[in-house]
């Protein structure tokens, strides 16, 4: 006797049963049918990428990646993420594109990494990007779309928020402001102390700051961090323009007041008010948001979901101007965008108990013949309401008892049993609907010809 299998799919992975399947479809519609109302074309590329894509920047990245060598010596991994694809696609058609261009793509991504809830190692990804412009319009109707999408989940304001900040702004911010001169590896990590201004207290990111950057005097390290939280101790919510004031409030620097930075995030704010998409409901300007991604070079921005009092974050982007010279390109294209997972929204969602229940087959008929003689009715009978654009399936097995095949019928969730009775076909090509969802279903029993169904 050979030995059991393992039934359990491989750590981080997912089997998908039907009813896993249609959560998993459910998903993916909602983001098809908002990037066609924002005009976004679909691209999509193999699974399989060159290694050399992620780890020539990186050399840590093979950490993640599953990676293996083919027959023929070619180093390859599965995608851990669709951007540098991307990157690679727009290099290869840049002189024929059409710019601005929109598009978007669904991909399933492999990324060796630590599993917990809302993470797996494999997952399906909503990419959208939009290149060719600088204008913060871009920004305004990713947001919008961002928001459209939210609404189509059923998810509401009060639930989740779109936090937003700018590596441009943070840049001056230490520039201007506090007057610091960092390197690129000083800076990143500044900004890894600053995306904790929620999290620790002064003293703790005082020390972390001490340890990371010891290049900034602990002074100047001190201003940067009350600055910085100029929203603690504040219960309420602050609107965006509440929030961009105090923290205006809290400068010194006239120049950094006025610097193109913070016009910026004005003229999104405006774009995005009453006079424009009007969902600054769901906007929330927050200094700790800082992307870990170094090639951000504007506006980033994260969605949060609050669940009690659990954060979590369900999507996340940036402008990045200067991502294909990163990839040997002579020429770089404007560009921004985000990406949004499965695995998250689909567990916020049912935090919210908002997904339908997916337990049922949306079948619309279940066409039932009396016996084998009436199969070739019932085949026809079949087609012909497929051919109407109902959803039906005949019953596979020889029919023993009736109730039998009405019980399956239930059980699939079906709306309707069409029954081929010997007498009724026989004598007048008649078959019976019955009603399987009313509370008095044998009050709604009717006979009909094939013209009828």
């Amino acid at each position: 006797m050979s030995t059991p299998i393992k039934l359990d799919p491989p750590t981080g992975t997912r089997d998908f049963f039907p009813p896993d399947a249609r959560k998993r479809d459910y998903i993916i519609q909602k983001w098809d049918e908002a990037c066609q109302v924002y005009a976004y074309e679909p691209y999509d590329s193999s699974v399989i990428e060159s290694t050399r894509l992620w780890t020539e920047k990186d050399p840590e990245m093979i950490k993640q990646q599953y990676a293996f060598e083919t027959p023929d010596g070619e180093q390859v991994s599965l995608r851990p993420e669709m951007t540098p694809t991307l990157a690679r696609l727009i290099m290869s058609q840049l002189k024929i594109l059409r710019m601005p261009l929109k598009w978007y793509s669904k991909p399933v991504c492999y990324r060796y990494e630590q599993t917990q809830r809302g993470r797996k190692r494999e997952f399906y990804q909503l990419n959208c990007d939009v290149w060719g412009s600088k204008d913060i319009l871009v920004e305004a109707d990713i947001f919008s779309m961002i928001v459209y999408m939210f609404k189509s989940f059923g998810l509401n304001s009060n639930q989740v928020t779109l936090k937003f900040s700018s590596r441009k702004l943070i840049d001056e911010f230490l520039t201007r402001e506090l007057k610091l001169n960092l390197s690129e590896d000083e800076f990143l990590k500044t900004c890894s102390v600053m995306d904790h201004v929620d999290k620790l207290s002064m003293e703790d990111l005082l020390q972390k700051l001490n340890k990371d950057v010891p290049s900034i005097p602990e002074s100047i390290g001190l201003d940067m961090i009350k600055k910085l939280s100029f929203r603690k101790g504040i219960s309420q919510r602050l609107s965006p323009q509440e929030s961009l004031k105090l923290f205006k409030e809290g400068l010194s620097s006239d120049e950094f007041k006025s610097s193109e930075a913070i016009k910026e995030i004005e003229t999104l704010l405006e774009l995005c008010g009453p006079n424009g998409f009007d969902i600054l409901e769901w906007l929330d300007f927050d200094t700790g948001i800082i992307r870990g991604l170094s090639y951000y070079t504007g506006i980033v921005f994260e969605g949060f979901a609050c669940f009690g009092d659990v954060k979590r974050a369900i999507c996340g982007g940036g402008r990045y101007d200067e991502i294909l010279s990163t990839y040997g390109s002579n020429e770089n294209v404007p560009a921004c965008g985000f990406g949004m997972g499965d695995v998250v929204i689909g567990e916020i969602l049912g935090d919210f108990g908002l997904l339908p229940d997916f337990s049922m087959n949306p079948v619309d008929d279940i066409v039932i013949p009396f016996n084998e003689k009436y199969r070739h009715v019932a085949i026809k009978v079949t087609q012909v309401l497929r051919e109407k654009g109902r959803r039906v399936e005949m019953y596979l097995k020889k029919v023993k008892k009736l109730t039998v095949a009405l019980d399956y019928a239930n059980k699939l969730g079906a709306t309707r049993a069409i029954n081929i009775f010997p007498d009724e076909w026989d004598k007048e090509k008649k078959v019976q609907i019955k009603l399987l969802r009313e509370e008095n279903a044998e009050s709604k029993i009717t006979f009909v010809t094939l013209d009828e169904l």
